[in-house]
C-alpha cells in the first residue's frame, strides 16, 4: 500500500535504459568474459578462476577505479554531460 501522493515505483523506460547500460557497460562485459573464459580454459577451473581475477583486476577493476576516482575527484567529467549553452553572436 502506499500513502496519498506517492506513486508506486515502477519499471519505466528512463529505469530500465539505466539498468541496462550498467549491465552490459564495457568494463562489466570484460570482467565477467574474462572469469568466463579463465575457468573454462583450463582442467582445473579453480585455477582458470584464479587467472580470470588476476585479469579481471588489472584489465577492469583497477583502471574502471582510477576513472571513477578521477570523476569523483572532479578531475574530469563524466562522458555523459549536459550541452554547453550556445554562445552569443558578439
Amino acid at each position: 500500500m502506499t500513502s496519498l501522493g506517492q506513486r508506486p515505483k515502477i519499471w519505466t523506460k528512463d529505469r530500465l535504459a539505466r539498468v541496462l547500460t550498467e549491465v552490459f557497460a564495457p568494463v562489466v562485459l570484460t570482467i565477467g568474459l574474462l572469469l568466463v573464459v579463465g575457468a573454462a580454459s583450463t582442467l582445473n577451473p579453480l585455477v582458470g578462476l584464479a587467472w580470470g581475477i588476476l585479469a579481471a583486476l588489472f584489465v577492469g577493476v583497477i583502471p574502471y577505479a582510477f576513472l571513477l576516482l578521477g570523476i569523483h575527484d572532479r578531475r574530469w567529467r563524466p562522458s555523459v554531460s549536459p550541452p554547453r549553452p550556445a554562445l552569443r553572436p558578439l
